[in-house]
Protein backbone atom coordinates (compact mmCIF):
# COMPACT_ATOMS: atom_id res chain seq x y z
CA UNK A 1 0.00 0.00 0.00
CA UNK A 2 1.68 3.18 -0.93
CA UNK A 3 1.82 6.19 1.79
CA UNK A 4 1.17 9.87 0.33
CA UNK A 5 2.38 12.90 1.91
CA UNK A 6 -0.24 15.82 2.30
CA UNK A 7 -0.37 19.23 1.38
CA UNK A 8 -1.20 22.47 2.65
CA UNK A 9 -3.24 24.58 0.42
CA UNK A 10 -3.71 26.96 2.99
CA UNK A 11 -4.59 27.72 6.16
CA UNK A 12 -6.59 30.57 8.62
CA UNK A 13 -5.45 30.96 12.16
CA UNK A 14 -7.57 31.97 15.09
CA UNK A 15 -7.58 32.38 18.86
CA UNK A 16 -9.83 31.54 21.70
CA UNK A 17 -9.90 31.74 25.88
CA UNK A 18 -11.98 30.32 28.01
CA UNK A 19 -12.24 31.53 32.15
CA UNK A 20 -13.14 28.13 34.07
CA UNK A 21 -13.83 29.54 37.53
CA UNK A 22 -12.84 27.75 41.14
CA UNK A 23 -15.39 25.45 42.47
CA UNK A 24 -14.31 23.74 45.58
CA UNK A 25 -17.08 21.73 45.71
CA UNK A 26 -17.83 20.63 42.28
CA UNK A 27 -19.09 17.32 42.09
CA UNK A 28 -19.89 16.72 38.66
CA UNK A 29 -18.47 17.08 35.20
CA UNK A 30 -19.15 20.58 33.90
CA UNK A 31 -18.61 22.05 30.38
CA UNK A 32 -17.24 25.50 29.23
CA UNK A 33 -17.52 26.30 25.83
CA UNK A 34 -16.04 29.81 23.87
CA UNK A 35 -17.43 30.25 20.05
CA UNK A 36 -16.10 32.27 17.78
CA UNK A 37 -18.42 33.99 14.82
CA UNK A 38 -17.64 34.44 11.38
CA UNK A 39 -15.49 37.32 11.80
CA UNK A 40 -12.63 34.82 11.04
CA UNK A 41 -11.71 35.99 7.13
CA UNK A 42 -10.88 33.54 4.56
CA UNK A 43 -7.99 32.86 3.21
CA UNK A 44 -8.00 31.70 -0.66
CA UNK A 45 -11.29 30.52 -0.76
CA UNK A 46 -11.21 28.71 3.10
CA UNK A 47 -13.83 30.05 5.40
CA UNK A 48 -13.70 29.22 8.81
CA UNK A 49 -17.44 30.08 9.28
CA UNK A 50 -17.59 29.80 13.10
CA UNK A 51 -15.44 27.09 15.48
CA UNK A 52 -15.91 26.67 19.35
CA UNK A 53 -13.35 25.83 22.04
CA UNK A 54 -14.99 22.77 25.05
CA UNK A 55 -13.28 22.43 28.56
CA UNK A 56 -15.17 19.55 30.44
CA UNK A 57 -13.73 20.00 34.05
CA UNK A 58 -14.00 16.20 35.69
CA UNK A 59 -10.85 14.71 37.23
CA UNK A 60 -8.80 16.04 34.63
CA UNK A 61 -9.75 18.80 32.24
CA UNK A 62 -10.50 17.86 28.39
CA UNK A 63 -10.11 19.70 25.98
CA UNK A 64 -11.82 20.01 22.32
CA UNK A 65 -12.51 21.61 19.14
CA UNK A 66 -14.96 22.07 16.39
CA UNK A 67 -15.33 23.43 13.57
CA UNK A 68 -17.48 24.51 10.49
CA UNK A 69 -15.53 25.30 7.33
CA UNK A 70 -15.86 25.85 3.73
CA UNK A 71 -13.57 22.45 2.95
CA UNK A 72 -14.03 19.22 4.24
CA UNK A 73 -10.38 17.88 4.74
CA UNK A 74 -9.33 20.18 7.62
CA UNK A 75 -6.57 20.07 9.88
CA UNK A 76 -6.26 22.20 12.76
CA UNK A 77 -2.84 22.84 14.28
CA UNK A 78 -3.68 23.52 18.23
CA UNK A 79 -1.73 25.47 20.56
CA UNK A 80 -2.82 25.10 24.70
CA UNK A 81 -2.17 27.33 27.36
CA UNK A 82 -2.54 28.41 30.47
CA UNK A 83 -2.08 31.70 31.30
CA UNK A 84 0.56 32.26 33.94
CA UNK A 85 1.90 29.00 33.88
CA UNK A 86 4.06 26.49 31.92
CA UNK A 87 1.48 24.21 30.80
CA UNK A 88 1.39 24.01 26.69
CA UNK A 89 -0.31 21.42 24.44
CA UNK A 90 0.63 21.51 20.66
CA UNK A 91 -1.25 18.52 18.67
CA UNK A 92 -2.57 18.38 15.03
CA UNK A 93 -5.92 16.76 14.29
CA UNK A 94 -7.93 16.01 11.55
CA UNK A 95 -11.62 17.49 11.99
CA UNK A 96 -15.40 16.67 12.29
CA UNK A 97 -17.65 18.96 11.06
CA UNK A 98 -20.01 17.15 13.19
CA UNK A 99 -18.71 16.26 16.40
CA UNK A 100 -16.25 17.96 18.70
CA UNK A 101 -12.40 16.82 17.98
CA UNK A 102 -10.50 15.65 20.81
CA UNK A 103 -7.29 18.06 21.55
CA UNK A 104 -5.82 16.82 24.69
CA UNK A 105 -6.20 16.72 28.83
CA UNK A 106 -4.64 19.54 31.18
CA UNK A 107 -4.27 18.38 35.11
CA UNK A 108 -4.19 14.82 34.18
CA UNK A 109 -1.38 13.62 36.74
CA UNK A 110 -1.75 16.62 38.87
CA UNK A 111 -3.98 18.37 41.35
CA UNK A 112 -6.90 21.19 39.94
CA UNK A 113 -5.58 24.09 40.78
CA UNK A 114 -7.25 25.74 43.81
CA UNK A 115 -7.83 29.24 42.10
CA UNK A 116 -9.54 30.44 38.46
CA UNK A 117 -8.00 29.50 35.49
CA UNK A 118 -7.36 31.16 31.89
CA UNK A 119 -7.30 28.38 29.18
CA UNK A 120 -6.29 29.67 25.93
CA UNK A 121 -6.26 27.82 22.36
CA UNK A 122 -4.95 29.06 19.57
CA UNK A 123 -5.84 27.04 15.77
CA UNK A 124 -4.07 27.05 12.81
CA UNK A 125 -7.14 25.69 10.22
CA UNK A 126 -5.19 24.39 7.18
CA UNK A 127 -7.17 22.63 4.04
CA UNK A 128 -5.15 19.81 3.09
CA UNK A 129 -4.31 17.60 0.34
CA UNK A 130 -2.81 14.41 -0.68
CA UNK A 131 0.35 14.69 -3.02
CA UNK A 132 0.06 12.02 -5.45
CA UNK A 133 3.75 11.28 -5.68
CA UNK A 134 4.43 8.34 -3.33
CA UNK A 135 7.11 9.47 -0.64
CA UNK A 136 10.38 7.50 -1.66
CA UNK A 137 10.99 4.62 -0.23
CA UNK A 138 14.36 5.32 2.72
CA UNK A 139 17.67 4.58 1.62
CA UNK A 140 19.58 1.52 3.09
CA UNK A 141 21.29 3.32 6.34
CA UNK A 142 21.48 2.79 9.96
CA UNK A 143 19.19 5.28 12.37
CA UNK A 144 20.50 7.38 14.22
CA UNK A 145 18.99 6.43 17.51
CA UNK A 146 19.39 3.05 17.21
CA UNK A 147 23.13 3.60 17.14
CA UNK A 148 23.98 5.90 19.59
CA UNK A 149 20.98 5.46 21.84
CA UNK A 150 21.47 1.97 22.59
CA UNK A 151 24.74 2.66 23.71
CA UNK A 152 24.41 5.75 25.74
CA UNK A 153 24.58 4.17 29.33
CA UNK A 154 27.68 1.57 28.23
CA UNK A 155 31.42 2.39 28.62
CA UNK A 156 31.05 5.93 29.00
CA UNK A 157 34.08 7.82 30.41
CA UNK A 158 33.13 10.88 31.87
CA UNK A 159 30.32 13.18 33.61
CA UNK A 160 28.36 15.76 33.88
CA UNK A 161 27.44 16.93 37.26
CA UNK A 162 24.11 19.11 37.65
CA UNK A 163 22.03 19.79 40.48
CA UNK A 164 23.72 16.85 42.87
CA UNK A 165 22.72 14.93 39.25
CA UNK A 166 25.09 12.88 37.51
CA UNK A 167 24.95 12.17 33.56
CA UNK A 168 27.24 9.88 32.33
CA UNK A 169 28.85 10.33 28.75
CA UNK A 170 31.32 9.65 26.15
CA UNK A 171 34.14 12.00 26.36
CA UNK A 172 35.29 10.99 22.64
CA UNK A 173 31.94 11.63 21.31
CA UNK A 174 31.09 15.31 22.51
CA UNK A 175 34.32 16.48 21.90
CA UNK A 176 33.64 15.50 18.22
CA UNK A 177 29.94 17.13 18.31
CA UNK A 178 31.41 20.19 20.46
CA UNK A 179 34.23 22.69 19.89
CA UNK A 180 33.82 23.32 23.95
CA UNK A 181 34.05 20.15 24.71
CA UNK A 182 36.73 19.44 22.73
CA UNK A 183 38.83 21.98 24.45
CA UNK A 184 37.78 20.83 27.94
CA UNK A 185 38.62 16.92 27.12
CA UNK A 186 41.63 17.53 25.32
CA UNK A 187 43.81 20.15 27.07
CA UNK A 188 45.27 20.42 30.31
CA UNK A 189 42.25 20.93 32.48
CA UNK A 190 40.33 19.87 35.57
CA UNK A 191 38.09 18.21 33.49
CA UNK A 192 40.55 16.20 31.17
CA UNK A 193 41.86 14.75 34.27
CA UNK A 194 38.60 14.09 36.78
CA UNK A 195 36.57 13.43 33.28
CA UNK A 196 33.83 15.42 35.12
CA UNK A 197 32.31 18.62 33.74
CA UNK A 198 29.96 20.50 36.41
CA UNK A 199 27.55 22.45 35.46
CA UNK A 200 26.10 25.31 37.90
CA UNK A 201 23.90 28.19 35.88
CA UNK A 202 21.46 25.28 34.06
CA UNK A 203 19.08 22.73 35.58
CA UNK A 204 18.89 19.12 35.65
CA UNK A 205 16.41 18.76 33.47
CA UNK A 206 17.64 21.20 30.49
CA UNK A 207 21.15 19.45 30.94
CA UNK A 208 19.42 15.79 30.71
CA UNK A 209 16.84 16.70 27.45
CA UNK A 210 20.24 18.17 25.78
CA UNK A 211 22.20 15.17 26.65
CA UNK A 212 19.66 12.97 25.48
CA UNK A 213 18.94 14.80 22.25
CA UNK A 214 22.50 14.62 21.59
CA UNK A 215 22.40 10.66 21.87
CA UNK A 216 18.98 10.95 19.37
CA UNK A 217 16.25 10.71 22.01
CA UNK A 218 13.13 11.96 21.20
CA UNK A 219 11.31 14.39 23.28
CA UNK A 220 8.08 14.37 24.10
CA UNK A 221 5.87 16.99 25.56
CA UNK A 222 8.50 19.34 25.81
CA UNK A 223 7.10 23.78 26.44
CA UNK A 224 8.65 26.81 25.19
CA UNK A 225 10.68 27.30 27.87
CA UNK A 226 12.34 23.71 28.31
CA UNK A 227 13.01 24.17 24.37
CA UNK A 228 14.72 27.71 24.85
CA UNK A 229 16.64 25.74 27.85
CA UNK A 230 17.62 23.45 25.69
CA UNK A 231 18.74 25.63 23.01
CA UNK A 232 20.92 27.79 25.90
CA UNK A 233 22.50 24.87 25.91
CA UNK A 234 23.20 23.62 22.56
CA UNK A 235 24.47 27.76 21.94
CA UNK A 236 26.70 26.93 25.28
CA UNK A 237 28.61 24.29 24.04
CA UNK A 238 28.36 24.97 20.24
CA UNK A 239 26.22 22.11 19.83
CA UNK A 240 25.19 23.25 16.13
CA UNK A 241 22.47 20.20 15.82
CA UNK A 242 20.72 21.37 18.72
CA UNK A 243 20.81 24.60 18.20
CA UNK A 244 19.34 24.20 15.12
CA UNK A 245 16.69 21.84 15.91
CA UNK A 246 15.83 23.81 19.05
CA UNK A 247 15.44 26.88 16.66
CA UNK A 248 13.32 24.73 13.82
CA UNK A 249 11.13 23.75 16.97
CA UNK A 250 10.39 27.54 17.80
CA UNK A 251 9.50 28.29 14.59
CA UNK A 252 7.39 25.76 13.78
CA UNK A 253 5.30 26.38 16.76
CA UNK A 254 5.23 29.78 17.43
CA UNK A 255 2.53 31.10 18.17
CA UNK A 256 0.46 34.25 20.07
CA UNK A 257 0.54 32.59 23.38
CA UNK A 258 4.19 32.00 23.59
CA UNK A 259 5.15 34.53 21.35
CA UNK A 260 6.40 36.94 24.24
CA UNK A 261 8.67 34.04 25.33
CA UNK A 262 10.34 33.06 22.22
CA UNK A 263 10.79 37.09 21.43
CA UNK A 264 12.26 37.81 25.48
CA UNK A 265 14.97 35.22 24.13
CA UNK A 266 15.62 36.18 21.38
CA UNK A 267 16.33 39.69 22.01
CA UNK A 268 18.24 38.56 25.22
CA UNK A 269 20.11 35.67 22.79
CA UNK A 270 20.60 38.34 20.62
CA UNK A 271 19.08 35.40 18.12
CA UNK A 272 18.87 37.39 14.87
CA UNK A 273 17.29 34.61 12.81
CA UNK A 274 14.38 34.57 15.67
CA UNK A 275 14.33 38.26 16.11
CA UNK A 276 13.32 38.08 12.40
CA UNK A 277 10.99 35.79 12.53
CA UNK A 278 9.06 36.89 15.35
CA UNK A 279 8.92 40.53 13.56
CA UNK A 280 7.02 38.70 10.73
CA UNK A 281 4.75 36.66 12.72
CA UNK A 282 4.24 39.91 14.50
CA UNK A 283 3.19 41.93 11.63
CA UNK A 284 0.65 39.05 10.48
CA UNK A 285 -0.91 38.69 14.06
CA UNK A 286 -0.74 41.60 15.84
CA UNK A 287 -4.17 41.34 17.25
CA UNK A 288 -3.93 38.26 18.98
CA UNK A 289 -0.50 39.02 20.09
CA UNK A 290 -1.42 42.42 21.96
CA UNK A 291 -4.55 41.03 23.58
CA UNK A 292 -2.44 38.67 25.71
CA UNK A 293 -0.98 39.32 29.47
CA UNK A 294 2.40 38.50 28.54
CA UNK A 295 2.65 41.62 25.65
CA UNK A 296 1.53 43.70 28.04
CA UNK A 297 4.44 43.07 30.72
CA UNK A 298 7.46 43.09 27.84
CA UNK A 299 10.37 44.74 27.81
CA UNK A 300 10.05 47.81 26.79
CA UNK A 301 13.55 47.89 24.81
CA UNK A 302 12.07 44.79 23.41
CA UNK A 303 8.96 45.71 22.34
CA UNK A 304 10.80 49.23 20.50
CA UNK A 305 13.28 47.01 18.73
CA UNK A 306 10.10 44.07 17.73
CA UNK A 307 8.08 47.11 15.97
CA UNK A 308 11.24 48.77 14.98
CA UNK A 309 12.18 45.41 12.89
CA UNK A 310 8.30 44.91 12.15
CA UNK A 311 7.78 48.18 10.45
CA UNK A 312 11.30 47.38 8.13
CA UNK A 313 9.85 44.41 6.29
CA UNK A 314 9.06 44.98 2.99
Amino acid sequence: MLKYKTKVLNSVPSSACINVPYDQERKTCEEYIKYTDSNIPSVYGLQVHSWSFKCVVGNCISLYIKAHTSQNSINAKTYITVEGTMIEKNIEVMLDDIKYSHVGCIYQNTEMPQEDIKICCHVIFQHVEPVRKPVEKAPFALNFKKVLGVCQDKNSDAEIHVDDNCIKIHRHYFAMISPVFNAMFNNDTKEKQTGIVEIKDMDYLTVVDSVNLCYGQPLEDKTTQEIINILIFGDKYFIKAIMSKAEEWLLDNLHPFNFCTILSYAWEGSNEKLKTACARYYRRHVDPIALTQEFGELDKEVLAGLIKNANAIS
